[in-house]
């Protein structure tokens, strides 16, 4: 399923109507009526309920009016609470709210004095339920003051809520709010937005379903929507059963150049989550002193020494010829888990990732070798996979989380086309980013997966995923983690380790084979 930014749902609307003949009268009766029968759904029946139902002035509000029609049909006792100025209304609104009026439906404008008790009174002491039309994806910038009062009334009256399209006060491409409403269902219009992934909007829309409100299809779906979420059944076509003729070392050779002084776990992690994923083969390489201190551990991993310049920290020409020969046999070079940051290894780094021909997955200090030579990436051989998190990725930008976020989508794409790369960038929702354009949201995953070593976890998975997927192992990889991290939830909650996702990679595999 695709996902769409505001600009593209307008315009979306804008062709149903002079290309298809779907107006947009008819769109807000199909709207509406969705809200209408996810509400009833809610409630188990909105028969003999009481229902506010708060309209804005735009569109938003016209669906909210409409739905109101609809639980009074259901036998629903509904007050609407207008918020807005009437002269201001659409022309869609403005006849649905005259047919309410037609209906004799008892509406309140929130302007009038004293409105605001009127609305508190009600929600207080009689509503079962309230319908959020107020802003919706409109909402851009600080809330006014007289809304923030309405939305501060709602959240304190501790009365179900239902969303139309994006609670009140979350800005639909970002997930980002201030002032909000706290939904406890959203029903999204057309496509999902990224607000209903990324938080704090993720957290106040509650559940979130779908309606396409009679959209044709084509307008939904055509290549020209360059975002999409990440699912079963987006994924599965990535991956097939392997034949019997596979072999160790046709499903992919993986080396992973990673670990230093107190931060070994981050290397194991990573190498072992190459097999976990599904690569025939993983070599870790790592300093001369650490490897001694790995092998014992490592198992199924192969480990091989780099030379070091001093104890702990790789570097230099030997160690420069070394990761190069071993980069020779294997399929994927994964850089980065727990490599810190001496300036010896990190000019190791970047020599390695321009001499050799070899899939480069790049991780965390790896990303960071290249924050003063970030033009050099486009010189690597092949388009190399970068997965920071957040931080990283602000870091290897040079400019501040919270500007990240406000725009992330389209810095996500521009770094990307820039850099020539992949990016699958970790947050609450991962995002994978393509030259192209393309990105791709994860849908899965939870709240435990917050914990030490899960990125490390998902480079491996990734490399690991590449011999099978190319250039989707990306996505691959991030669904496949998340939904290990889901099945680590269920035993362990909050209280999950990388190496509890770690564990569950194959389960997660098999899963996928079998959706």
């Amino acid at each position: 399923m695709k996902i769409a930014l505001k600009a593209e749902i307008k315009e979306i609307d804008k062709r149903a109507s002079e290309e298809f003949g779907v107006d947009e009268l008819m769109l807000m009766e199909n709207a509406g009526a969705a809200v209408a029968n996810e509400t009833n759904r809610f409630l188990n029946t909105a028969k003999g309920k009481s229902i506010a139902i708060l309209g804005g002035a735009g569109n938003n509000g016209g669906d909210a009016f409409v739905a109101a029609r609809h639980l009074l049909n259901f036998g629903a006792k509904c007050k609407v609470f207008f918020a807005g100025d009437r002269e201001k209304l659409t022309n869609s609104a403005k006849k649905n709210l005259n047919i309410l009026e037609n209906m004799k439906v008892d509406i309140t404008d929130l302007n009038e004095e004293r409105a605001a008790d009127k609305l508190k009174l009600y929600i207080n002491r009689f509503a079962d339920a309230i319908v959020d039309g107020l802003l919706g994806t409109g909402f851009h910038g600080e809330m006014r003051e007289d809304l923030a009062n309405i939305i501060e009334i709602v959240n304190d009256a501790g009365v179900p809520v239902v969303a139309i399209d994006a609670p009140s006060g979350v800005e639909a491409d970002t997930g980002m709010a201030d002032v909000a409403i706290r939904a406890d269902l959203t029903v999204s219009l057309g496509l999902p937005k990224f607000a209903h992934f990324f938080a704090p909007g993720a957290d106040l829309s509650g559940k979130v379903v779908n309606s396409t409100i009679g959209i044709p299809s084509v307008l939904l779906t055509e290549d020209k929507i360059k975002s999409t979420l990440i699912d079963d059944d987006l994924v599965k076509n990535f991956i097939a059963p392997r034949s019997r003729g596979v072999y160790k070392g046709s499903v992919g050779r993986v080396l992973t150049l990673a670990g230093s002084e107190g931060m070994t776990g981050a290397a194991l992690l990573s190498s072992k989550a190459a097999l976990k994923a599904g690569a025939g083969l993983s070599t870790l390489a790592t300093g001369r002193t650490l490897q001694k201190q790995l092998q014992p551990f490592s198992f199924e991993v192969m480990t091989k020494p780099v030379e070091e310049i001093k104890e702990g920290v790789m570097g230099g020409d030997a160690a420069l010829k070394t990761v190069l020969d071993l980069a020779k046999k294997a399929d994927v070079l994964l850089m980065g888990p727990g490599l810190d940051r001496f300036d010896d290894t990190m000019e190791l780094v970047r020599n390695v990732a321009l001499n050799t021909p070899t899939q480069l997955v790049l991780d965390a200090d790896a990303i960071y070798a290249f924050k003063r030579h970030a033009d050099e990436i486009n010189n690597i051989k092949k388009i190399p996979i970068l997965t920071p998190h957040l931080g990283e990725l602000a870091t290897f930008l040079d400019m501040k989380i919270s500007d990240l976020k406000a725009d992330l989508i389209n810095i996500a794409r521009e770094t990307a086309e820039k850099y020539r790369a992949i990016f699958a960038i970790k947050s609450e929702c991962t995002l994978v980013a393509y030259p192209t354009g393309e990105i791709y949201a994860e849908s899965f995953g939870n709240t435990g997966m917050a914990t030490a070593g899960a990125g490390d976890v998902l480079a491996g998975t990734i490399a690991g995923l590449f011999k099978e997927a190319g250039e989707k192992a990306p996505i691959l990889g991030v669904h496949i983690h998340a939904k290990a991290g889901n099945i680590a939830y269920e035993e362990y909650g909050e209280g999950l380790t990388a190496g509890n996702i770690l564990e569950n990679l194959g389960k997660a595999r098999k899963e996928l084979l079998n959706a």
